[in-house]
Order: C-alpha cells, then sequence, then structure tokens
C-alpha cells in the first residue's frame, strides 16, 4: 500500500478515447500472469479459445534533458497506485518520444533514462523519488506527459568473484533504505559498472547470473540487507565489490495436477533461521539460486492471492541440504497443496 497523503491529482490535457486502443490481458481474462489459467497439452488439443481484451486509454509525452535535446531510449514506466499489477514500460524513440496504452486508473509514471549518461530517473511531475511524485488519473487519452532528466552523481566500481575473475552481466542495484525507487545497471565484460544517482542515503546489491557462480551480495553486508552499509552520496565515488563463490540450488515448484507455481519465492535459511538468499520461480515453474557452501532448510512461499501453502523441501520442518565446495548443484523440488476448504462451504 503506498501512501497518498500530500499528493496533488492532475489532469493532464489530453483528446478523445482511441477506439483501437487495448490493454493487456492473460488467459482467460486478469492482469497478472500468476493468475493466468494454464493451459494443459500433456493429453489433449485445446481449441476454440476466446480472449476478450478491454479498451485502454493511450498517454504519451516526451523526454529531454536540461538542455531540452530529447533523450531516446529511456523508459516510462506507469504502475498502478491501488493494485500490484505489473508494469507498463515503454521506450522513447530517437525523438525522445514514447506513448503507452493504459487501463483508465490512477497511476505513478517512473522515467529511466538510459544507462552511460549522468542523467538520473525522475518520478512524474517533478519527483525525485516515489513519496514526492504527483498522480496521474487517466480516463482520457493523455498527451504531453513529459519529464526532464537533471544530471545526477556517478557511482562508478568493478564487480569480482572471490578468486579475482571479472563477473560480467551481475546487476548492480541501488535504492534508500525504505525503498523509493529501484535503479539496476548491468556490468560489462571487465566487469565495470556505472549508476547516476542524485544525493542522498542509498543501499547497494550485486545480483550475479547463475551462471557466474558467485552469492548475491549487499555492499558491507553480505547477503542480508539489514546488515548493509549505507552510503552517502555528495559527489562522484568509487565502489568495487567482491562477490563471494557459490553453489547452484534449483528446481521446480509445482501443484499436486503438476502444473507450475509462478510467482512462488524460494529462500534458503542457515540452521540458525538466517535468511540467506532467495529466489523467484519463473512461468515455468522452475527457480535456481546461488549460496554458499553451509547447510540449509529450504522454504517456498507461494505467489499471494492463491491458496497453495507454503512448504519447507522435504515436508515438516524440512530436510537439511548441504551446498560443499567440490559439488556442482543442489535439487530441491517442491509440491504444493492447497489450503482445505472449511466444512460448510
Amino acid at each position: 500500500m503506498r501512501a497518498q497523503s500530500g499528493r496533488r491529482c492532475v489532469r493532464a490535457p489530453g483528446h478523445r478515447r482511441s477506439a483501437q486502443a487495448r490493454g493487456r490481458a492473460w488467459y482467460p481474462k486478469t492482469d497478472r500472469s500468476r493468475y493466468a489459467q494454464y493451459l494443459d497439452l500433456r493429453k489433449a488439443d485445446v481449441a476454440n479459445l476466446v480472449v476478450q481484451l478491454s479498451a485502454g486509454y493511450r498517454v504519451s509525452g516526451k523526454t529531454v534533458d536540461l538542455s531540452g535535446a530529447p533523450v531516446a531510449d529511456a523508459q516510462a514506466c506507469y504502475s498502478p497506485t491501488q493494485t500490484d499489477i505489473d508494469w507498463t514500460c515503454v521506450r522513447t524513440d530517437a525523438d525522445g518520444k514514447y506513448g503507452a496504452v493504459v487501463a483508465g486508473g490512477d497511476y505513478l509514471i517512473f522515467f529511466v533514462p538510459p544507462g552511460g549518461s549522468r542523467l538520473i530517473t525522475r518520478w512524474w511531475r517533478f519527483g525525485a523519488d516515489e513519496l514526492t511524485g504527483d498522480v496521474l488519473r487517466v480516463r482520457q487519452d493523455l498527451e504531453g506527459i513529459d519529464v526532464t532528466f537533471p544530471a545526477g552523481n556517478l557511482i562508478v566500481g568493478k564487480v569480482l568473484s572471490a578468486n579475482g575473475r571479472p563477473v560480467e552481466h551481475a546487476l548492480v542495484c541501488i535504492d534508500t533504505k525504505f525503498p523509493t525507487g529501484r535503479i539496476c545497471r548491468p556490468t560489462n565484460k571487465q566487469g565495470d559498472y556505472q549508476i547516476a544517482i542524485r544525493r542522498g542515503s542509498f543501499l547497494i546489491q550485486f545480483i550475479g547470473s547463475a551462471g557466474d557462480g558467485v552469492v548475491n551480495g549487499w555492499y558491507g553486508g553480505g547477503s542480508n540487507p539489514s546488515s548493509a552499509r549505507e552510503i552517502f552520496v555528495g559527489g562522484d565515488l568509487k565502489l568495487d565489490a567482491s562477490l563471494r563463490s557459490g553453489r547452484l540450488l534449483w528446481g521446480s515448484v509445482h501443484d499436486a495436477d503438476g502444473l507450475p507455481v509462478q510467482g512462488t519465492y524460494v529462500n534458503a535459511y542457515d540452521l540458525s533461521g538466517n535468511f540467506v538468499a532467495g529466489g523467484s520461480a519463473r512461468m515455468s515453474g522452475d527457480y535456481g539460486i546461488m549460496l554458499p557452501p553451509g547447510r540449509y532448510r529450504v522454504q517456498a512461499y507461494p505467489p499471494m492471492g492463491t491458496s497453495y501453502i507454503a512448504t519447507y523441501a522435504g515436508g515438516a520442518d524440512g530436510r537439511i541440504i548441504e551446498i560443499k565446495d567440490k559439488d556442482r548443484d543442489a535439487v530441491a523440488d517442491f509440491v504444493l497443496d492447497r489450503a482445505p476448504v472449511p466444512a460448510g462451504n
């Protein structure tokens, strides 16, 4: 739930609704993929599917820098204020222009400049963070939902593995302690990264890909964000990171009928109950998380809004899964049961 106090509701100038504007939908009729119906094609064909797309509204604008020059390849991301529907993001063209189609409702808009510059993110209209952004009421087609990107400070550095090898394609993510707009930038082949950010205090997380053999970590705090070191940014900074070596724990999450349960979050805890790492199941139900050598219990948490029950790998209080240096990887699969329906319902 987002706090709405102190925000103004603004109606931007618009024009008549376009009959061609259509929103996105998942079969049979939902705006979230985790609530969509799986089509079971293991035993028979499925035919006569009927999909109805609801009408939406076109919202358009332009992104520029402080000199008025257009900013190409920026992103305009629309987030409904009252639901947890997935963000709708579109990119700007060479002239800095974009167009999005969204359902009627109230939105926060997060503008993200392309990487490789000093330009920093902005919330519509002039918000430096989510709490100071204006709410846009979409009840008709709207034009002129523009933003000007200011320049900020640069954080640069290198991400290395424990043996000094550059970590390519890692994500370096920065946000305030209480999230107000997370930004992630990738590392290159040399492990170098660059993030432009406003003045303030931030936490930084380093997320490696499964093939890198490194464990995700926070700057100054290992795997746990509560112990991460808060960084004050008042000018350009250089921050390097060395990530621990790890092994892949992977598996799948399905229900009793063998269908994947997308959005399930799988967490690994040490034997003292401390969170170490976690990852979510994809549409296929598969997940993968990197863990340092040690002994763990692993629990699957089903997505909110479903009737599935959280469970440990191995049932009951969970079997102990040991990750060793010499191991290639480990496997933990889950079959989620549904909560029983109360008698009389």
